[in-house]
């Protein structure tokens, strides 16, 4: 029997969930059907939509891994942030999504002289401001975009993906650990790849600065190298802390690139 999402889901709790979304009927995700088709270009539709999503919500992505028919996401919610942003920036963030209603295009455009108009204008902003930190709404940003594009190019209809997404509470600093090790190293597990360097279109090989078309970086360095430097080439995904972790930073993820790197090489 399934549960409401906000008893799976509770942020005084814990900020970080590790989320899955599966296809259904066999759908191809990404990979190759027997008929020799091609799906792996739907990989770049997804790691692109995750980072647009990540950049308009007030939710971080700490680890994602890209499989044939489902994809994994551990993703950590930032409730302050919202809260901070002005009236103008929630409108901002969310019309990178979606079109919005006319009266808020007319609020920008500074048309709306009534109090009654300033007032729904501010419901309408509000209600984002809540959307905009819900996994719920960000799951279903992702989700809807690429179910519709994946049916247009199977040239039919019908759901794409399993009814609900599968989320999971992590309560503690092991937990996002492990978790974080075990996206990552998903496809080393499906027998798809041999090492982190290999693992196309997850967060690791992104930390790593790789290319997923190439495996390679203008630099080429290994796994091992980058545990050796202990240094993270430019991505958006949450940073980690500093080697000694005296800042606390609740924005990043509480231990330091060097000790993740050795977990995932061990």
């Amino acid at each position: 029997m399934t549960c409401p999402r906000s008893q799976l889901i509770s942020i005084s709790d814990t900020p970080y969930y590790h989320c899955v979304s599966r296809c259904v009927r066999r759908a191809f995700l990404c990979g190759s059907d027997l008929d020799g088709n091609s799906f792996e270009h739907r990989r770049g539709w997804i790691v692109d939509r995750i980072k647009l999503l990540a950049s308009a919500f007030s939710i971080n992505v700490c680890a994602y891994a890209v499989m044939s028919n489902h994809y994994h996401l551990l993703l950590r919610v930032d409730l302050e942030q919202p809260h901070e942003w002005t009236q103008s920036e929630v409108i901002q963030h969310w019309l990178t999504l979606f079109a919005g209603p006319e009266i808020i295009r007319r609020h920008q455009r500074l048309l709306l002289t009534t109090s009654a108009e300033l007032e729904v204008v501010s419901k309408i902003v509000e209600d984002w401001r809540v959307r905009l930190s819900s996994i719920s709404w960000f799951m279903k940003c992702l989700n809807e975009p690429i179910a519709r594009m994946a049916n247009s190019e199977d040239k039919c209809t019908g759901h794409f993906w399993e009814s609900r997404f599968k989320s999971q509470a992590l309560l503690d600093d092991t937990a996002v650990l492990s978790c974080m090790a075990y996206v990552d190293l998903n496809p080393i597990r499906a027998d798809i790849c041999n090492s982190p360097e290999e693992c196309d279109y997850t967060s690791i090989q992104e930390r790593l600065g790789l290319d997923p078309a190439t495996g390679r970086s203008s630099n080429d360095k290994s796994l091992g190298a980058k545990v050796d430097s202990g240094t993270q080439p430019q991505s958006k995904l949450l940073a980690f802390a500093g080697h000694d972790h005296i800042d606390n930073n609740p924005k990043h993820l509480p231990f330091s690139l060097l000790e993740y790197f050795e977990l995932v090489d061990w």
